[in-house]
C-alpha cells in the first residue's frame, strides 16, 4: 500500500513539473509570437506608406533627370531594405 501512495505522489508530482513546463514554454513561444506580430505589423505600415509614395510618383508624367525618379529610387531602396528587414526577422524568430 505505501508502494502505491508513492507511485502516485511521484508520478503526480513529475507531471505537475511536465505541465509548468510545457506552460513555461507555451508562454516563452507565445511572447515570441506576439513581438513577430507587433514587428510584422511595423513593417507592414512602413511598406503601405511607401507603396503610397511610389503609386503617386508612377502616375505623374515624368522625365529622366526629374527629381521624382530620384525619390523614387530612393523609397524603393527603401522598400528593399525594409523587405530585408522582414526576411531577417522572419529568419531569426524561426530558429
Amino acid at each position: 500500500m505505501l508502494i502505491i501512495l508513492l507511485f502516485f505522489i511521484t508520478a503526480s508530482t513529475l507531471l505537475s513539473l511536465f505541465l509548468f513546463l510545457s506552460l513555461k514554454k507555451n508562454l516563452e513561444l507565445f511572447e515570441k509570437l506576439e513581438n513577430l506580430n507587433e514587428t510584422t505589423e511595423n513593417y507592414l505600415e512602413a511598406l503601405t506608406f511607401y507603396e503610397q509614395k511610389i503609386e503617386k510618383k508612377t502616375k505623374l508624367e515624368i522625365f529622366s533627370d526629374d527629381h521624382v525618379i530620384k525619390e523614387l529610387l530612393n523609397d524603393m531602396k527603401n522598400v528593399k531594405k525594409i523587405m530585408n528587414e522582414i526576411v531577417n526577422n522572419l529568419a531569426e524568430n524561426d530558429s
